[in-house]
């Protein structure tokens, strides 16, 4: 991801941690289209590449209030 090195930096280390067995909780928030989607993607597939569970969730429209 161009110009997120530091946001992709935090979540390795977030894997890092539940690797070791250290739970903790990363938060990807900002404005709409900033890509925090993306991010998110990249996560995913980081952790899953070094045996992590990663699981999903969407809300649907009416729950999102």
């Amino acid at each position: 991801m161009f110009d997120r090195e530091a946001e992709v930096a935090a979540i390795k280390a977030g894997v890092a941690r539940a690797l070791a067995g250290d739970g903790g909780v990363l938060v990807v928030r900002g404005p709409a289209g900033i890509g925090k989607t993306a991010l998110l993607r990249v996560g995913g597939r980081l952790a899953e590449e070094r045996g992590v569970a990663v699981l999903r969730a969407r809300a649907a429209p009416f729950e999102r209030g």
